[in-house]
């Protein structure tokens, strides 16, 4: 009975030392596919709990998002996200390829990204098994949206004004005329902002914008998606951005702001607030043009006419005009006697940089 105990005990060691030479259970661990909460959550519920489901795809051109809530189009969606199976951790990436994913079941939101053949959770990454049918399948509803070019869809037909290009370069000023934000529709829908980060001169900043085209009144626009200039998704730095068309004169930028996503001052930042927007009948302006009118308005305001002028490009959309004469003196010497320093846009709006007033050199 002993004899057989210690072959048996020489067996189990033999055993273990074999294990461990394979590297033990951690390799098998290490490889076994990993399982997320939130994707065994969506694959456990029906297809008929979904509310709506958000998407947003990622490439080097940018990107593009999209929201439905159709029986047949979410349906379709879920069944490719329960198709997906993660695997082992990775290192691979793939920047310029990635898939946001948001799924509404009624109030429990799950979100997930994927980056080129991965799944992102946190700072990790893991490999996934067929991904490539849903990827194909959200490309093609985005190319079905681009079709549709909603930019150019009407308002009603009730209205004068049949489209959202009517409010192109619509615009909201500060009270010392500086022009701070204005909306222009080409082939996207765009919101200059001129931010300063605590510096005299202003720097432009484009948001791409990502209405909901289903809007629920024929007036009004709702954001779900915000671009920054760098290609960065910031729509969390909003509760809500919205446009309200209320009449041909006048769009309305209504914004409410996550206030715990602020960083740097109020010149940094679009806050909270409704920003009324008019139209900007006066044409844009060269520098040489500025320059007259500077010099009219000049004579206008003060009933003397500076016959000198310079100007400055800023690089941030305006120009600095220093209108002067030179005045001669004994000897053959000169000097130069200012009138004044304008800081304006190429609409001729801004600042009489010595008195601190707004002017309008076109209108004023």
């Amino acid at each position: 009975m002993k004899k057989y105990q210690s072959v048996a005990a020489l067996c189990m060691v033999f055993a273990l030392l074999l294990l461990s030479a394979c590297g033990g259970g951690g390799e098998k661990e290490a490889s076994r596919p990993v399982t997320f909460d939130a994707l065994e959550t969506v694959k456990a519920a029906d297809a008929g709990e979904i509310k709506s489901i958000t998407y947003t795809r990622y490439t080097e051109g940018g990107a593009l998002s999209g929201t439905v809530t159709d029986q047949e189009t979410t349906e379709n969606i879920y069944l490719r996200l329960c198709r997906v199976a993660p695997g082992r951790e990775t290192d691979l990436r793939a920047m310029d390829d990635g898939l946001g994913i948001n799924v509404n079941l009624g109030g429990n939101m799950l979100s997930f990204y994927f980056e080129g053949n991965n799944i992102a959770i946190g700072d990790k990454q893991y490999e996934v098994e067929n991904l490539s049918s849903l990827k194909s399948y959200i490309d093609s509803l985005l190319a079905k949206e681009a079709e549709a070019d909603p930019v150019a869809r009407p308002q009603s037909d009730s209205t004068d004004y049949q489209d959202w290009q009517y409010y192109n370069n619509y615009s909201y000023y500060l009270d010392n005329g500086q022009l701070k934000y204005w909306i222009e529709f080409t082939d996207q829908f765009l919101l200059h902002c001129m931010f300063r980060s605590g510096e005299p001169t202003y720097y432009e900043e484009v948001y791409t914008l990502y209405p909901d085209w289903d809007a629920p009144t024929a007036q009004e626009l709702t954001i779900r998606t915000v671009m920054d200039g760098y290609g960065n998704d910031i729509s969390d730095y909003f509760e809500s951005l919205r446009f309200l068309f209320s009449s041909e004169n006048t769009a309305i930028m209504e914004v409410r702001r996550d206030e715990k996503t602020l960083a740097g001052g109020a010149d940094d930042n679009l806050l909270s607030g409704e920003y009324v927007m008019k139209p900007r009948d006066n044409a844009v302006q060269t520098p040489e043009q500025l320059c007259r009118l500077a010099q009219d308005y000049y004579e206008r305001h003060q009933g003397f006419y500076p016959q000198e002028t310079e100007w400055i490009d800023n690089g941030d959309g305006s120009y600095t005009i220093h209108l002067y004469e030179i005045v001669n003196l004994d000897g053959g010497e000169s000097h130069t006697a200012t009138s004044a320093w304008y800081t304006v846009d190429s609409h001729g709006v801004g600042t009489n940089d010595i008195t601190g007033e707004p002017v309008d050199l076109v209108n004023g």
